[in-house]
This record gives C-alpha cells, structure tokens and sequence, in this order.
C-alpha cells in the first residue's frame, strides 16, 4: 500500500474511495485521485486543495488494499483456508488475491464470474484474471483488468459503453478497446480512457467533451480521439465544475477542448471547442496542472500561468473577470515548490516563502482582512521552514514548519485552535502539540494531527469524531489517549475516524449503521477497539448510506457492513454489525 495519500471524496450523489493513491505533478491519481482535494489516510486534505491531476477518478472509485462473527454470521463451512493478500472492492463487486496468487471474486462479480453471468456470487470463488484498479464517479463504475475494461451501474449518458442508455446492473465488458488500459477517468457521465493505441471517450457529450466534432448529446460507444499527437501523459479534469472540460497533456504539449464559457479552454474565446485545441502560450516543460473550479493553473520551467474564471481575482493579474489565453504571473520570484487552490484562493510555496491571493471571504489570504486579494500577497507571520500546506477544501488553512503547525481563516467550529470560534485572519501558532509532527489531517472541519507522542483532534464534533467523550465542538488540540503505542495510519470517512495502531484497529465517531464494527448502531465517543492484531490495511467501499468495510491483517480479511450483494463473502445477503473473517477454500 502506497502511503501517500487515502482519499475520500464526498460528491453530491455519493462517495467513492481512493486508497493507496498519490500526489501527482501533472495529473492522475484522484484527487481524486482529487483531485480537488487530496490526503493522507483521511477524508480531508493533506496536500493540493486543488487537483493535481485528473478531477475525475483514476484510482480506486472502490478500494484496493495490498498487504469475528455476526448475528448469523454465515459459515463457509471449511477452516482450510487461504489468506487473502490483496483486496480490491467496488459497488457489492469484491476480488482477492490470496499468498499463492490464486485471484477470486464475489458479490455483484458478474461477467467477472465468466462470460455472461449475471449472479451475484455468495462466497468467493477462483477466477483467471487479475483486477488492477476500480473508479467511480458514485453511481457508474468500472473494473479495470488483464482482461479488458468492465462496466455497470447508471447509464443515462450511455456511459457503461453498451450502445444503449439502460442502467447495467451487473459488471459487463467493453469490447472496443484493444490491449492495455494505462488510464481511466470517469467525470460526471463522460469517460476518458487512455489505451495503448490512443485516447477513447464516450458517455455525456452536450459541451462538445467527448471530442468527436458534435454535441450529440450522448455517446453510446467508445470514440477514438485522433486530433492529438505523440506520446499522452495525463489527461486531466476540473474536480469542481461539472467535468465538462478536459485537458490532455501530451509530449507535443497541452490540448483542451469541451466547455469554453470562462475561456478555460484557453484559446481567447468563449465558445465550446468540439475537438482538441493546443494552447500555444506555455512555453518549456510543464511540470505541473491544477483545475479548479474553470480556473487553470499552469507550473512551467518558467514560471506560474493561469486562465480562465476570475471572479475572486484568482488568476492574479491585478483584475477580477474572465481570462481567455494563459496569464504569467510576474510577482513570485525564484522556484516555486507547491502550488494550492482551495475555494479560488490560491497558495504558492516559493523559495522566499508563502504567497496567498483570491478569494479572502474569511481572511484565509491571511493579510488581516477580509476582502479579495488580486495579486500575490507574500504571508510575513510565519517563521522558518515550510514544510506542508494543507487546506481543509473550503476556508481554512495550516501550515507545517519546523517551528511548529500554524492555522488561519474560517472558524465557526473552533478548527483553526485558537480557543474561539471567530475568523483568524492572520497565521496563529497552535501551540498545545509537543514535539515533530508526522501528520496533519482535516476532515471537514475537524482536525487530526499524528505527533511524536501520539494523536491529537480538535474542531467539529457533532458525532464524537474528536473523541473526547463529548459531541461539542473542542476548539483547542484535545490527546486521545485510549490508543497506546505506535500509530501506523488514521482515516476518515464520513465523520468516522480509523486508526491502525500496533496492537489493532480502532475506530469511533458516527456510527448511524454500524460502520465501528462494536455491533450495535450509536455514536461512538471514544475509541473502540474493532478488531485485534497487526492490521494491514482498511479498505471501505461503497456510498455513504450502502458502506462494506474491509480490514486486512496477518491471519487473513475481515470484513463487515452493507451485504446486499453478498459482498462481505458470508454466505448471506443480511448487514453485518461486526468483523466476519472471510473464508477462502485452497484449491487441493
């Protein structure tokens, strides 16, 4: 498991979870995989605010994890079992390798299960292909293999790629991409696939997106894009905006085509593009691409470009109003190290220090005051080495230096740990976390922060996320003192915190349907141990009201939650309260 980023993503028609995925200078990997947004083992962020990469998702729209009992609890009724190794599950759909690299499937497995089945699968069985990544946007969803590229779920847009616009309630395999798929990026309903022999998309295509020419409204079947030349290496998408806008970064440089109407196409008009346009301004290598929100960040060799919406002035060319070509903004000097949007304001790491403009509703720019920031105010108040921006997604900023964790902007839940709940419209030191701090992670407007002496969380607490044994807000750093020895990895989805300790998993806060693993439904206030012994990885898969919870360890996977595709592998269709270990049957 990569440890970088776990990225959870809260869309508006649902979740989807990206475990193991990584920041990305140029794209891809989510967040989403994010982009908007992205994080290390949580449902915040702890990097880019804005997408470094493809705004849709490449990475597990389920989960991909390398590394009890219920009511009835179901029984395979064989203790000679393998030990599963690798999991990856999406949408009732669960595969798993086992130590000898034998792969098998269950739940909604469909033609995964073999050609033309359509049967959810109650217990796991052997299969011969290998499962290399799942993504979703929360309603489609796609399994990519050695064997080809499956789809199912809504296909109003035509979006599963069967020539139809029936939803598909099974997995069903595209047959018109050939060989390897290296990419997959699904936003809103159009899907961009990026195969050995060139870039296909389909799906949703009312901007021009698909890239064919038209604005057919819907693409049934995969469209091979041919306007693009040379080698592509990422193709990226606004996290924000309705996905209706691509950007292709190839060897020849960077092509967009779809929606124009804030000029984020970049070719100085406002109308749709239909096919691939190369944007000519840019000059050398181009290191790194943020979208957000139809604005266009652009990280070259020399220097910084942006284009496209400019409502809070976050293009930084001194002016507030839509910018159709690519801007080069003059006003950082030297090398810039990272690059961070949240909610149109910008943060930029240069050699000199912090640079902040745009959007300053809260004073999240940090110049003591509230009003928009047109060009690049340098942030004077924070001494010696920046080591990490993280934003929370919206208003709220933390930098960590080597002086310690400061935090700045919106405050209504006590997040930025100043005792109070007003605005801080200038950096203020948090000085209740001792020692070097290993990670800092936001979660809405609840704040986690892994420290040499342990864990520490403040802010919201509606659900008892801060774990504190209260559910009001906590507006300094409170220690959670219930989880002894070393942290691995803290997670948060949907206001439920996960903790891989040494000794076990812990787990609390909301806990509406079960999702702690204690049995019963009910808030949990203070960590509870979920399952003992060396954990490898949590995977959770699913929407926020239809959640199956993965746990990984030593003598094998666990699993409990939503089962109505028999995907916790117990022989039932029945929820699961509790960690059920799931049995694989070694082949003699």
């Amino acid at each position: 498991m990569k440890n970088i980023f776990k990225i959870i993503f809260i869309l508006c028609l649902g979740i989807f979870v990206v475990t193991g995925c990584a920041d990305d200078s140029g794209g891809g990997g989510t967040n989403t995989e994010n982009t908007g947004g992205d994080n290390t083992g949580d449902g915040g962020n702890t990097g880019d605010g804005g997408n470094t990469g493809d705004g849709g998702n490449t990475g597990d729209g389920g989960n991909t994890g390398d590394g009890g009992n219920t009511g009835d609890g179901g029984d395979t009724g064989d203790d000679n079992t393998g030990v599963l190794t690798k999991l990856i599950s999406i949408r009732g759909l669960s595969y798993g390798e086992t130590e000898d690299g034998k792969k098998y499937v269950w739940g909604n497995a469909g033609e995964l299960a073999g050609e033309g089945n359509n049967d959810d699968i109650m217990t796991p069985v052997e299969v011969d292909l290998t499962v290399i990544d799942s993504i979703t946007n929360g309603y489609t969803y796609y399994v990519i293999t050695d064997k080809g590229l499956y789809a199912w779920g809504s296909n109003n847009y035509g979006q599963v790629g069967n020539g139809t616009t029936e939803d598909v309630l099974t997995p069903h395999k595209i047959k018109e991409i050939p060989g390897n798929i290296k990419e997959l990026i699904i936003k809103n309903d159009t899907v961009y696939v990026l195969a050995e022999d060139g870039l296909y998309s389909w799906g949703d295509n009312r901007y021009g997106q698909v890239g064919n020419g038209t604005t057919d409204y819907k693409v049934l079947t995969p469209h091979k894009i041919k306007e693009i030349p040379g080698n592509i290496k990422k193709i990226i998408i606004d996290i924000l905006d309705d996905g209706y806008t691509v950007y292709v970064l190839t060897e020849d440089g960077l092509y967009s085509w779809g929606n124009n109407t804030y000029g984020q196409v970049g070719n100085g008009n406002t109308g749709d593009v239909l096919t691939p346009y190369k944007i000519k301004e840019i000059p050398g290598n181009i290191k790194k691409i943020i979208i957000y929100d139809d604005n266009i960040y652009v990280l070259t060799e020399d220097g910084l470009y942006s284009w496209g919406r400019n409502i809070s002035g976050q293009v930084g060319n001194g002016i507030s109003g839509n910018v159709l070509t690519p801007y080069k903004i003059k006003e950082i000097p030297g090398n810039i190290k990272e690059l961070i949007i949240s909610i149109n304001t910008v943060y930029v790491l240069a050699e000199d220090g912090l640079y902040s403009w745009g959007n300053n509703t809260y004073g999240q720019v940090g110049n003591g005051n509230t009003g928009d920031v047109l060009t690049p105010y340098k942030i004077k108040e924070i001494p010696g080495n920046i080591k990490k921006i993280i934003s929370d997604g919206y208003y709220t900023v933390y930098v960590l230096t080597e002086d310690g964790l400061y935090s700045w902007g919106r405050n209504t839940s006590g997040q930025v740990g100043n005792g109070n709940t007003g605005n801080v419209l200038t950096p203020h030191k948090i000085k209740e976390i001792p020692g070097n701090i290993k990670e800092v992670i936001i979660y809405d407007s609840t704040v986690y922060v892994l420290a040499e002496d342990g864990l520490y969380a403040w802010g919201d607490n509606f659900y008892g996320q801060v774990g504190n044994g209260t559910t009001g807000n906590v507006l300094t750093p409170h220690k959670i003192k219930e989880i002894p020895g070393n942290i691995k990895e803290v997670i948060i989805y949907n206001s439920t915190v996960y903790v891989l300790a040494e000794d076990g998993l812990y787990s609390w806060g909301r806990n509406i349907s079960g999702q702690v693993g204690n049995g019963i439904s009910g808030n949990v206030l203070t960590p509870n141990k979920t399952l003992e012994g060396n954990i490898k990885d949590l995977i959770i898969s699913g929407s926020i009201y239809d959640t199956t919870y993965y746990v990984l360890t030593e003598d094998g996977l666990y699993a409990w939650g939503a089962n109505g595709y028999g995907q916790v592998g117990n022989g039932t269709t029945d929820y699961v309260l509790t960690p059920y270990k799931v049995k694989i049957k070694k082949q003699n």
